[in-house]
């Protein structure tokens, strides 16, 4: 489980600044909050170990600039976005003597891309130089 909060003014234009656009009124202010849980489970046998798992996470954003007009503002806060992230791995390593090949792949699925899974496969090969490593 995590979670974090940051807060952050982006100043684009400085107090003191000369001859300031009539369009930059107010610097931009952004409170952005990620939250989630993941869990992942590994399996050893004489083929080689599968490791598969999953991870929900939640990405938001109050902002003066970023995101879509809310209903009503909290202090300098007029916009908001939100979306989530839905995931599932599975990857399966064989192992024989320093040669390891690892083939899975992730399914995602994003709440800001509208009904769109996203599969990305993975192939990987490695070679230990020493069995000491």
């Amino acid at each position: 489980l995590y979670w974090s909060r940051h807060y952050d003014e982006y100043q684009l234009i400085r107090e003191g600044t000369p001859n300031v656009p009539e369009w930059y009124t107010d610097h931009n202010y952004h409170r952005s909050d990620v939250f989630g849980a993941n869990l992942n489970m590994q399996y050893a046998s004489s083929l080689g170990i599968t490791s598969f798992g999953g991870e929900f996470r939640n990405e938001g954003i109050l902002s003066s600039v970023l995101g879509q007009k809310m209903d009503q503002a909290i202090g300098k806060y007029t916009k908001s976005y939100n979306r989530t992230n839905i995931s599932y791995f599975l990857e399966h390593n064989f192992v024989v003597d320093q040669f390891t090949l690892s083939l899975g792949g992730l399914l995602n699925h994003n709440t800001a891309i509208v009904n769109k899974y996203s599969f990305y496969p993975a192939v990987n090969a490695s070679f230990r130089a020493t069995k000491n490593v």
